[in-house]
Order: C-alpha cells, then structure tokens, then sequence
C-alpha cells in the first residue's frame, strides 16, 4: 500500500525534499510553502508529525534503504569504525605509511581523503623525483562520537543523572520543614 494517497501535491513535495538532506525547514521553502522566518521551522514541523507525511517518508526511507541494501547496522558500524579509530593503525612498526592496499578495513574507514604529490627537484632533462608528499584527511571522530551517543540515548541517560541544584536544594529544605501534624497533647 502507498501512503502518496491522501497528501496534497505540496505534501508530497515537501517529504520528497525531506528526504534529501533531513531538513525539514529547507523542504518547507522548497516545496513552495510561505517561509515567514523562524515559523517556517514550526510549520515545517508540524507537517513532517501530519500521519499521512510522516508515513509516506517512513515508506519510502524503507524503500530506498531496501534499494541500496543498506541497515541501520551497516550506518552504526561506520560510525563506530570512526569513532574508535586508531591512528596509529595506518603506519607499520617503523612509522611509516603502509600502502593503502594493506590497511585493513577499520582503518581504511577512518580515512576521508588522501592527496599524494611527487615532488621534483630541477627542470626538463636534468628534472629529478626527489620524495612524495601525502597528506591524510581523517573523518571527524567527535561527530561519529556523537551520532553514536545520540543513537544508544547516552546523553539521555546523562542528563536524568544531573540534578538542577536549586530545585534539590528546595527539595530538601521542604523534605525539612514539612508540616507534621500535632498530636494533641493534655487536650489542648
């Protein structure tokens, strides 16, 4: 069953923009919505909590990952290759770069680019190769550190262990003053 029935032509729009980078605000604006500043974020929001858009892009979220074989397993084990990447994975016991054909495959995840450059000394026929330089760009361990806290709900958990001081504070104060009723004592 496809969840297209029932949305407007601009719904549609809107979770097929979506679902090209995740930003809601920018598929707002793009499906052809009125932005009025920062009441584009919330209508924008409200209508990705619409059931009728929000299962439509569930659907077809579904159908792409099924296209490209791709599980949230798969996107966690990235994020973890980068986030627990070791550096010192890319250079053999002599500290030397190893060839890119022997990284194993954790370490070769962690690179996001290498630039390799042959350097020359001298000019036409007396031109000599003289070294190579390779710079290596690795991919962002905190942002991978981050997805992942953010998946396993880490921060979560943090955050319910810390106390705002002031309410403690108030909170033990009343726990102190709390009204005990009197016994009656001698009639009174």
């Amino acid at each position: 069953m496809t969840h297209e029935q029932g949305l407007t032509p601009k719904q549609k729009r809107f979770a097929d923009e979506y679902l090209v980078d995740l930003n809601a605000s920018a598929a707002y604006k793009r499906a052809g919505y009125r932005a009025r500043g920062h009441v584009a974020e919330v209508d924008a929001s409200r209508l990705l909590r619409k059931a009728k858009v929000s299962a439509y892009i569930a659907e077809k979220r579904q159908k792409m990952s099924e296209q490209l074989d791709i599980e949230s397993r798969d996107a966690l084990r990235e994020n973890a290759r980068i986030a627990l990447s070791d550096i010192r994975k890319l250079f053999d016991e002599r500290g030397c770069l190893k060839p890119i054909h022997e990284l194993d495959p954790d370490a070769a995840a962690a690179l996001a680019s290498v630039e390799v450059e042959e350097i020359f000394e001298g000019k036409g026929k007396s031109r000599k190769h003289v070294g190579r330089l390779i710079k290596l760009k690795l991919w962002d361990k905190n942002s991978a550190l981050d997805r992942l806290m953010k998946y396993f709900g880490l921060y979560e958990k943090d955050n319910r262990q810390k106390t705002d001081p002031v309410a403690e504070l108030l909170r033990a104060i009343a726990d102190r003053t709390k009204i005990v009723p009197r016994t009656q004592e001698g009639g009174r």
